[in-house]
């Protein structure tokens, strides 16, 4: 019989909300950690999603962090499909030149080898996943939502998908470790008519975070998660902080925050700081 734990409790104190740090420590960061940091600052980190990506990627090498890469994906193509497909095309040896084509108009960089390079070296990949909306072509591949079958990933797709991409980089890179997060930053935009962006927004990162938490559900050896998404969302929910208070974008996260974010991360994952 398992042991029994005290149920975790949402705040009753509004103080709380006054100190993301704090809030953060005591509420969202006692599981999905490692054991013990493992990551040395000299390690290679590779970041993959859209811009609150980049901006981890960004933070993680203001925090320190010498050897941190980005692949960029559009907000409305960060979904697990894209990343799939990503994965697939960079960590191939010698891929048709039709998927190099697909890679370099969804990943936003031209030195494709350098990338399959920052991968085989990478001691952890950071995957930020956006939307659980996703755009394909007549064979069900990702493309440009100009050509759109627009669908909805459901939440059993995408722990599939997630296995796949891990298991595809652990054949690749035995030794590369894997943080998974959903990206805070809302929905853009809503492509189906039955939804507005506020509905959709919601219905597509509940889908997400519901799909890692199933994939999470067992232990996953070396695959951890992030909640940059529960912070973000539940603490501007509750405090006196809002998405673009620093740069008047209403669907950007602080840069202050992110940085909080990052400290933790770096407190938590690296060896030295």
């Amino acid at each position: 019989m398992s042991k029994q734990t005290s149920p975790m409790r949402f705040p009753r104190d509004p103080e709380v909300f006054t100190d993301l740090e704090g809030f953060a420590e005591k509420y969202l960061l006692f599981r999905g950690l490692p054991k013990e940091p493992f990551l040395g600052m000299d390690d290679p980190v590779v970041s993959v999603g859209s811009c609150f990506a980049e901006n981890v990627a960004e933070y993680l090498t203001e925090s320190g962090f010498r050897s941190v890469s980005h692949i960029s994906l559009a907000e409305s193509s960060n979904n697990v499909l894209s990343v799939r497909t990503m994965i697939d095309i960079l960590l191939s040896e010698s891929p048709a030149e039709e998927a190099l084509t697909w890679a370099r108009e969804f990943v936003r960089r031209d030195d494709l080898k350098d990338v399959h390079a920052e991968l085989a070296r990478a001691k952890l990949l950071i995957i930020t996943l956006g939307v659980a909306v996703a755009t394909t072509d007549e064979e069900g591949r990702p493309t440009s939502i100009k050509v759109s079958n627009v669908e909805l990933i459901s939440p059993n797709r995408h722990v599939l998908v997630l296995r796949e991409i891990i298991d595809r980089l652990r054949e690749f890179n035995p030794d590369c470790s894997v943080v998974l997060t959903v990206s805070p930053a809302p929905l853009v935009a809503s492509p189906f008519p039955k939804y507005d962006a506020f509905t959709l927004d919601c219905v597509s990162k509940s889908i997400i975070r519901a799909a890692v938490a199933m994939y999470m559900h067992e232990p996953q050896p070396d695959v951890f998660y992030w909640p940059s998404y529960e912070a973000m969302r539940w603490f501007y929910g509750h405090s006196d902080k809002k998405y673009g208070d620093e740069d008047g974008v209403t669907r950007h996260v602080n840069a202050s925050d992110v940085a909080v974010m990052m400290r933790l991360f770096a407190k938590y994952y690296a060896t030295t700081q």
